[in-house]
């Protein structure tokens, strides 16, 4: 993750953040309808699917979620407004905390730096965070033992960092955290 805030700026004013955010609605809008493989994709990302994959049958939402998530984690670590601006969508916790449990390693990996980054804002663990699952599921990824193959070291750090921002000395969770052992 780049650790930039002039690029990310510069990005955030030449629309990037907009237009991650609208294609994640359009990936979860996807993700939500059904299976079928006759089913029309939106033109945006069947066009974008064709760039990246072309003459793959590989599903988009694996690919793009990562994606974007990797993407929106850069563009929001150094601005809470941008955090703000993510978590305005209402999609983003409930898929954001559905591929925290994907069986896809970059998803999972790109989730839980998406969730350490936006768990860095104080009004984010209050309003989002704490009314969803993430938590747990941030915990479940750190209780992995390193023999599983689910196990992998960059996840398990950035769980550990996403954990350490929601029980932090101030943070809401602390409070009611349901790990004693680790608040």
């Amino acid at each position: 993750m780049a650790d930039d805030l002039v690029i990310t700026q510069t990005a955030v004013q030449c629309g990037s953040l907009t237009h991650l955010l609208q294609l994640h609605e359009e990936v979860a809008a996807t993700e939500n309808a059904d299976e079928d493989e006759d089913e029309d994709e939106p033109a945006q990302l069947l066009e974008l699917r064709e760039v990246c994959h072309p003459g793959t049958s590989i599903r988009f939402p694996l690919t793009y979620n990562q994606s974007v998530y990797t993407a929106l984690a850069t563009v929001a670590l150094h601005d809470n407004t941008y955090r703000r601006e993510i978590l305005i969508s209402e999609s983003i916790i409930p898929s954001l905390s559905a591929s925290l449990s994907s069986s896809h390693l970059g998803v999972r990996y790109s989730s839980t730096q998406l969730t350490r980054v936006v768990s860095r804002s104080i009004d984010v663990l209050r309003r989002s965070i704490a009314e969803s699952d993430m938590p747990t599921k941030i915990l479940e990824i750190i209780k992995i033992s390193e023999g599983d193959e689910r196990w992998n070291r960059s996840i398990v750090n950035a769980a550990l960092a996403a954990l350490a921002n929601m029980v932090n000395d101030f943070a809401p969770l602390r409070e009611v955290c349901p790990w004693p052992d680790f608040c």
